[in-house]
């Protein structure tokens, strides 16, 4: 863009968020390219750009070149009985019983 707009432009790294937000309060900085989370307060004190296509966020690590070895089947049981599965698999369950338990105590027997 700044190419097309015949600006010059210059890329300058912060070592931290709160840098960042500094740099572009001082107005060292006035674009920032950035994994940062949109918020409400955030808002308030800088404008946000919407994303064109949503890709999530690709993180890289250096190559340590240790090789581990994973059981696809040890994964699988391993997510089963994780707390992201077995507190909404036993709510639904809970939802399931009481669903039931209303339906079959409402209807009568002639």
């Amino acid at each position: 863009m700044a190419t097309r707009l015949h600006r010059q432009t210059y890329v300058d790294a912060a070592p931290d968020v709160n840098a960042l937000f500094q740099m572009l309060r001082e107005g060292e900085a006035v674009v920032s390219a950035s994994g940062l989370f949109y918020s409400a307060e955030r808002d308030r004190e800088f404008d946000f750009s919407y994303p064109m296509t949503v890709a999530g966020l690709r993180e890289m690590v250096r190559d340590t070149h240790e090789t581990t070895s994973v059981s696809p089947l040890r994964s699988f049981g391993e997510l089963w009985v994780s707390h992201t599965t077995v507190v909404p698999v036993t709510m639904v369950e809970l939802l399931t019983v009481i669903a039931a338990h209303r339906v079959c105590s409402s209807t009568t027997v002639s």
